[in-house]
């Protein structure tokens, strides 16, 4: 069976067994940060269940996944948190870094908030 057959199987496989695939993808998720379910879910236990920088609890992603992400330190490695979507995105978007982020800030801060009229 040449990598185009078994890519196929695989695609028709995920179809027929999409609960199960989505736990796949979890662990090979959850094994690139070191972590098991069991940690993933203290360190949720210990941020009550919701992003560690809005608060807000995940939104569910589809009818198999709602988890929060897990955030990690791309120079170190370290897992800092769990975050949900749209705060993972944000800062993937800030590529992390804390000036921009603070500008971000001061930014929301003092915008004067003038309308600009089109003619």
């Amino acid at each position: 069976m040449d990598w185009t057959q078994k890519n196929k199987y695989a695609k028709e496989w995920r179809a027929r067994h999409p609960v199960q695939a989505a736990l796949i993808d979890r662990r090979k998720a959850l094994k690139k940060y070191g972590l098991t379910e069991e940690l993933y879910n203290k360190l949720f236990e210990v941020q009550k269940g919701v992003c560690a920088i809005c608060g807000n609890p995940q939104r569910p992603v589809n009818k198999f996944r709602s988890k929060l992400s897990v955030d990690q330190d791309h120079e170190t490695g370290a897992v800092r948190g769990l975050l949900c979507c749209d705060c993972n995105i944000m800062l993937g978007h800030a590529k992390e870094n804390q000036s921009t982020l603070l500008f971000a800030i001061n930014y929301l801060r003092n915008s004067p908030g003038v309308i600009l009229e089109y003619k």
